[in-house]
């Protein structure tokens, strides 16, 4: 029987996670398949999704199966950002800051579409740049 502690827990994840949409497994491939030829990158799976890392620090999620709260985002880190990187973050409306402004700074890229490919590159690349190497 699970305890109470588990069941919440389980009943959380349910209501975060949701179907990846299946117009972007194309793309999500896509993208894959060049970050993949970048110098220490590794991508693992995670809770349905494909963590993208440099070395081993994560700088970007990528819906698999499952995504968060909407089908169509994508998550990148900017650990160390320049002044200029955060001009630029701020500039984009699909990409919106973390809730807080310590801690892991995910940002969540919205309304991720089939033909992002280019812009979506270059963003990972600039995350890419910010993870540190460990």
């Amino acid at each position: 029987m699970r305890s109470a502690h588990a069941q919440q827990l389980s009943d959380h994840l349910r209501s975060v996670f949701v179907p990846a949409s299946e117009e972007l497994q194309s793309l999500i491939a896509s993208v894959e398949a060049e970050v993949s030829d970048w110098p220490t990158v590794q991508i693992k799976p995670m809770f349905g999704m494909k963590a993208i890392y440099r070395g081993k620090s994560i700088f970007a999620l990528l819906p698999k199966t499952r995504s968060l709260r909407s089908g169509d985002e994508v998550w990148l880190k900017f650990p160390n950002t320049t002044a200029a990187v955060k001009r630029r973050i701020s500039a984009e409306a699909r990409i919106v800051p973390p809730r807080k402004p310590t801690g892991a700074q995910w940002y969540t890229v919205k309304d991720v579409k089939p033909d992002d490919y280019g812009w979506l590159i270059d963003w990972l690349s600039i995350a890419y740049k910010s993870a540190r190497k460990k």
